[in-house]
């Protein structure tokens, strides 16, 4: 019996790291001659990753279900904290009345009152500033869930759409603050921001 945690950490650290330089390569191909060749390259590169990806992710469930190794899951979720939630969701889940009262990405701040309008808020700006990359969003793995769509042209197959303001889009304003927030972090990143260039006034 043993906790082999530590090894599939670190494989899906190297997966994630893996995804973010195909992203970067798909940014930079916007700007050259080939760039129909290198986004077709990335496209097929992350399919692959996401491939990888899953097969661990059946791999480890197998391996705990058959009894042979010992997970930790107290640690697995403080990893997970670690890599997802900012302090700020962390200070949330702690104070959950609390409010949000603006937010300023790119320059641009906003008052607001409920936490969908951050996400939303992020989407108008990035959609503003990169429509073109934007027009692939709904393909993204990463910025979908397991059953549904949290961005897409078609608002019948959202629960709670929103639209998404000067945009074609509309967006899953069913969620809870955490998921707002993660939301608006995930797609900031995806556009090769930082959760620091988020600012969130409570």
């Amino acid at each position: 019996m043993f906790d082999i945690d530590d090894v599939f950490s670190s494989v899906f650290e190297m997966l994630v790291k893996a995804r973010d330089t195909q992203r970067n390569f798909y940014y930079s191909g916007f700007e050259k001659d080939n760039k129909a060749e290198i986004v077709a390259s990335v496209e097929n590169n992350c399919k692959r990753l996401d491939k990888w990806t899953e097969m661990l992710q059946n791999l480890k469930r197998e391996m705990t279900e058959s009894g042979l190794f010992v997970f930790d899951k107290r640690r697995t979720n403080q990893r997970r904290s670690a890599c997802y939630d900012s302090d700020a969701i962390k200070q949330r889940s702690d104070s959950a009345s609390a409010k949000p009262r603006s937010i300023e990405f790119l320059g641009r701040r906003k008052d607001i009152r409920h936490w969908k309008e951050i996400p939303l808020f992020v989407c108008e700006m990035l959609y503003e500033k990169h429509p073109d990359i934007f027009r692939n969003i709904e393909g993204v793995s990463e910025l979908r869930g397991k059953k549904r769509l949290y961005i897409t042209t078609y608002k019948e197959k959202l629960t709670s759409p929103t639209k998404i303001k000067g945009s074609p889009y509309y967006f899953e304003s069913n969620q809870d603050s955490n998921h707002c927030m993660k939301f608006a972090y995930s797609i900031a990143e995806h556009f090769g921001y930082q959760k620091t260039d988020i600012s969130i006034d409570e």
